[in-house]
């Protein structure tokens, strides 16, 4: 599979949206609205993944996205998403190492995010790709839902 990742742009908006509703559970899906601002804010970047262009798909097509934070010392995973069809293909592993090399391209010592603490599968993932769990988060989706807080030192 051959694939782009860039920064995302306005145009990318309704892909965006549709890519959130593929991935996540109403509750947890980022508005249209939350879109536009992270689309557009100067502390958030947002990078997605294309399939490349092929004589069978010739048009790219949105696979994988995901929303970034930065802060002085640390950059924070909010969000990342691949279309069901495209899990297991390496995509989120990608957008992951693109949040180390923009990390490490801004000097940043640390990435940080939040998982769900009834996902076990999800918690296994970042651990693979270095995080540890530093903290609980106490009804941080809703009442009940608790995450956990993950930490990994760049390096």
């Amino acid at each position: 599979m051959n694939t782009t990742i860039r920064t995302a742009s306005s145009s990318d908006e309704q892909a965006l949206s549709e890519l959130e509703g593929s991935c996540f559970d109403e509750d947890r899906r980022a508005s249209r609205l939350s879109l536009r601002r992270s689309l557009s804010s100067a502390r958030q970047v947002v990078r997605v993944i294309d399939v490349t262009p092929t004589n069978t798909a010739p048009s790219p097509s949105l696979v994988g996205a995901a929303i970034f934070w930065f802060y002085p010392r640390s950059l924070r995973i909010y969000s990342v998403a691949v279309r069901p069809e495209f899990r297991g293909e390496g995509v989120g592993r990608r957008l992951v190492a693109d949040a180390f090399r923009m990390a490490r391209d801004r000097g940043a010592a640390r990435i940080t995010l939040e998982a769900d603490q009834a996902n076990p599968t999800l918690i296994r993932w970042y651990e693979a790709q270095g995080f540890a769990v530093t903290g609980q988060l106490p009804s941080y989706y809703a009442p009940g839902r608790d995450a956990v807080r993950m930490v990994c030192p760049v390096t």
